[in-house]
């Protein structure tokens, strides 16, 4: 991705975080994906493709720079707090969207990986849905993404490959 779609995707995201608020607050890491690129001193590197459908898009993204510490407590919340992030509320700038998370099992070969599904209806604009896998290792957070209006879950096998490959380049 060009450095400045790159610089743009993630000032509208940070711009998102900022105005939005979730309930339970513990989910807010699966109802604001992707909020690690947007931590200070993050080095961010991503790369796409088309998905399983033409409803679906996959990603690839390496956040590095952050604190050994930090990445842990990113990790940490996804693998804890995923089952009790069923049933989510989401208000961006007022809008309110329903959001559901759902625990996925992954045959991902790197270390802590951590797999699910996030759905959200906007009134008025239909659905979106997230099919994610987290990982980390030497402190480069790796997430492989799959997002769209219908995510197939045959994505999960590219997100998997994807993430074990870049893992398995970080030495």
């Amino acid at each position: 991705m060009p450095d400045d779609l790159l610089e743009d995707t993630l000032k509208l995201a940070k711009e998102a975080v900022t105005n939005s608020t979730v309930e339970p607050a513990a989910c807010a890491g699966f109802a604001v994906e992707g909020s690690e690129m947007l931590e200070t001193g993050a080095t961010v590197n991503m790369g796409m493709s088309a998905g399983s459908n033409e409803q679906a898009s996959v990603s690839l993204t390496v956040v590095s720079g952050l604190p050994e510490d930090k990445v842990e407590a990113i990790l940490t919340g996804k693998s804890t707090n995923v089952d009790s992030c069923e049933s989510m509320q989401v208000t961006v700038r007022g809008h309110s969207i329903e959001a559901s998370t759902t625990s996925m099992t992954t045959s991902a070969m790197t270390e802590g990986a951590v797999a699910y599904k996030t759905s959200a209806i906007v009134p008025g604009e239909g659905s979106q849905e997230q099919l994610m896998l987290t990982a980390a290792k030497r402190g480069v957070i790796l997430i492989g993404r799959s997002y769209g209006t219908a995510v197939p879950y045959a994505d999960l096998a590219k997100l998997e490959s994807m993430l074990d490959q870049a893992a398995a380049l970080i030495k």
